[in-house]
């Protein structure tokens, strides 16, 4: 069963969390308790637990004037015990159905390994953001939505080693985009490769 997580989840979310990713269980409820109403996890349960995870956090692709609505995935994760089982693939594709019933025009994600890049390529993400670089639009970009602010200091104080693509230092692969719908498509044709991963807190 995949469902939205909700506030009852928080202990099974913290075990699945640390094991996948060993960060604090005190920096795992700030993230949690500083998600907005526009943030979102996704959870797939099967015999009785949490079994894999992920969260998508509001967002736009912007290039010059154009603004479009788009969601940045991040704390993918499967227990040890479930990997093997599509678990993830099958999170990944009721993220995008997520987002394509609320109308946005992709999903970002950030690989945390450049094994992964091709995982999320049969998943239909393609290299869209520059590695090592972030710019404040006019330059195309994915960009943070302003009610975020706390959330994303949570992210940046919290996980700063970890997560996200939070310091360019730490990136070595390009982010990714997913298209759901036309003017996704168009956005990635026009700026795949040469946009970027705006910083948090620009």
């Amino acid at each position: 069963m995949i469902r939205v997580l909700t506030a009852g989840d928080e202990v099974q979310i913290t075990e699945l969390w640390q094991e996948a990713f060993g960060d604090g269980a005190e920096e795992i409820h700030a993230f949690l308790a500083a998600m907005t109403g526009e943030t979102v996890g996704l959870g797939l349960f099967a015999d009785g637990a949490l079994q894999s995870q992920l969260f998508i956090l509001p967002g736009e692709l912007t290039c010059g004037a154009e603004v479009l609505p788009a969601g940045y995935v991040c704390a993918v994760a499967t227990r040890r015990a479930g990997q093997g089982k599509n678990y993830a693939s099958r999170l990944l594709e009721s993220a995008r159905e997520y987002g394509a019933k609320r109308s946005l025009a992709g999903l970002v994600l950030y690989p945390a390994s450049e094994s992964l890049v091709g995982f999320y390529a049969k998943r239909g993400y393609a290299p869209a953001f520059c590695a090592t670089h972030f710019f404040a639009p006019p330059a195309p970009a994915f960009v943070w939505t302003e009610n975020l602010r706390p959330l994303l200091r949570t992210m940046c104080d919290g996980f700063a080693e970890e997560g996200v693509g939070l310091d360019s230092s730490h990136l070595t692969q390009p982010g990714m985009l997913l298209p759901l719908n036309a003017q996704g498509k168009a956005w990635l044709e026009a700026n795949g490769g040469k946009a970027q991963l705006a910083h948090p807190l620009d």
